[in-house]
């Protein structure tokens, strides 16, 4: 007799479970099925790139860069009497500018580099003088009166991009206050009586607290 046919024994020695299968039929079935089953290849599902795949494979920017600023000092660098006109000064007066110096970094991460720095200068208190101009790094402060003084805020601003485009900014405030020396008599008398190069007041002198 074929083992495919059921042989309708009631007995329940070759029945399996309650659908009525028999354990023979089983047993055959699953001798056939089992080599496809061998060679049946699991189904893996693809990764997206994670943060922290990225991080794995040595990503170049992963957190981006680590900006920091740093105003080391502001100090003169030029001082000029106040023209007059047909080539003279006049009686009193000058201009003094002063320059910003910074030691700002975007750190050692590969692919950070300085975008931009940027300086805004701001006025807190003066005497006798004010804050007459600022371009960039520098600014220019009018001295009209004797004696004079000036408390001048700067905030410095700098700007590091990585490798892949990201920007990040970081700011420094320093706060400072320059004293001038006399306003009338010759250039050298209003601004200092050596050369420029050996000058290193221009104008100014320390303030007694």
């Amino acid at each position: 007799m074929d083992d495919d046919v059921d042989t309708g024994r009631a007995d329940g020695a070759d029945r399996g479970d309650e659908g009525g299968m028999t354990r023979r039929t089983l047993i055959r079935r699953s001798a056939i099925a089992g080599g496809a089953l061998l060679w049946a290849t699991p189904v893996v599902q693809t990764l997206g790139h994670s943060s922290a795949y990225a991080n794995f494979r040595g990503s170049q920017d992963p957190g981006g860069c680590i900006c920091s600023e740093k105003i080391v000092e502001i100090i003169p660098v030029a001082c000029h009497a106040e023209p007059g006109i047909n080539h003279r000064i006049k009686h009193s007066g000058k201009y003094v500018s002063l320059k910003v110096f910074t030691g700002g970094s975007c750190g050692s991460r590969l692919g950070c580099q300085p975008t931009s720095e940027t300086h805004f200068w701001s006025q807190v208190s003066a005497q006798g003088c004010s804050l007459f101009s600022q371009a960039g790094d520098t600014c220019v402060v009018h001295v009209t009166a004797y004696p004079a003084n000036i408390v001048l805020q700067v905030n410095s601003t700098l700007v590091c991009t990585g490798g892949r485009g990201h920007s990040t900014t970081c700011i420094d405030t320093k706060i400072k206050q320059f004293c001038f020396t006399q306003v009338t008599g010759s250039e050298s008398q209003r601004c200092g009586r050596f050369e420029p190069h050996r000058n290193t007041r221009h104008g100014t002198v320390k303030c007694n607290h």
